[in-house]
């Protein structure tokens, strides 16, 4: 059992978009490490840019179950990664490098689901984008990029 304030919300979302600003994750986001990296597109950037929506961040832990945690600060860092500030204390983070899912749904029913890589700094952290599917028309299920 955990509980967010608005308030943590706020600070979260704020801190995770100073974290674009410094060098590591802008290199990430700039200059993806793998060659399956791709771009997100702008309408997916553009519904994690909001800071009003359900996030969630998932992966698959070492017993094979998977782990699914909010992530409302996530946010995109760049063309290819999303950025989020992680609460270490309460909830699990997913281990460097392994394989990560973000979901966002939005309060108008929009949805979009990202896969990648993560790679945390710190209290933040860096989904590297290697697909990116919609929850919803134009393309419900289908993968966009």
């Amino acid at each position: 059992s955990f509980r967010i304030t608005k308030l943590q919300v706020a600070r979260d979302y704020a801190l995770a978009r100073l974290a674009t600003l410094g060098g590591n994750i802008r290199k990430i986001s700039k200059d993806p490490l793998g060659s399956d990296v791709t771009e997100i597109p702008l309408p997916t950037r553009r519904e994690f840019a909001r800071m009003v929506a359900v996030k969630v961040l998932s992966w698959i832990d070492d017993d094979g179950y998977p782990i699914a945690i909010p992530a409302l600060s996530l946010q995109p860092a760049g063309d290819h990664g999303l950025v989020g500030r992680l609460d270490q204390r309460n909830l699990p983070v997913p281990p460097p490098g392994i394989q990560a899912a973000a979901n966002i749904l939005t309060f108008e029913a929009i949805s979009y689901q990202t896969k990648g890589r993560w790679f945390p700094f710190g209290k933040a952290g860096v989904l590297q984008i290697q697909e990116v599917y919609a929850g919803g028309p134009p393309y419900p299920g289908g993968r966009v990029a």
